[in-house]
């Protein structure tokens, strides 16, 4: 099946991504995309400012949360990925904004240019394969990109 993934218009967004695809990885696109609404409650609909200050309680309450998939290291790689955005914007103002800066080290300066991909691989379980899905995407010049998605 195929499937237009847009690009995050927010930070939030963006982390909803990120958490969308360390789920699909392991688990069938068509569970992930069923639970996909009870998972986003259970994170606080991916708000970066909250989930970067969980702590053991709220990762429990997570866990337990009804329609969750109850896999521990994805639910801690999602906070830790929320407290890798919070600096981004820290230091950038946004995750988007951090976004188009790496693009642009891409393509203007010859020093120092680490491309997009790699940038993305800096976030918790996301390597060469979902990076490159990400870098694919924020790169086009589309608000959107056409996958086809596997075991739906």
């Amino acid at each position: 099946m195929k499937k237009k993934i847009f690009k995050a218009k927010t930070d939030n967004e963006f982390l909803d991504q990120l958490a969308f695809i360390i789920f699909v990885a392991g688990f069938r696109y068509s569970l992930v995309e069923k639970r996909w609404p009870a998972i986003t409650k259970a994170f606080r609909k991916f708000s970066i400012r909250s989930l970067s200050s969980t702590n053991e309680q709220d990762v429990a309450r997570i866990m337990e949360s009804k329609g969750m998939i109850r896999n521990r290291q994805k639910v801690e790689a999602i906070i830790q990925n929320a407290v890798m955005c919070r600096e981004i914007q820290k230091e950038y103002g946004s995750v988007l904004q951090w976004i188009d800066e790496a693009k642009k080290s891409e393509t203007e300066g010859i020093f120092h240019r680490i491309p997009l991909k790699e940038r993305f691989q800096e976030f918790n379980r996301i390597g060469e394969t979902t990076s490159g899905w990400l870098a694919n995407l924020y790169s086009s010049p589309k608000q959107y990109v056409v996958y086809e998605i596997p075991g739906t």
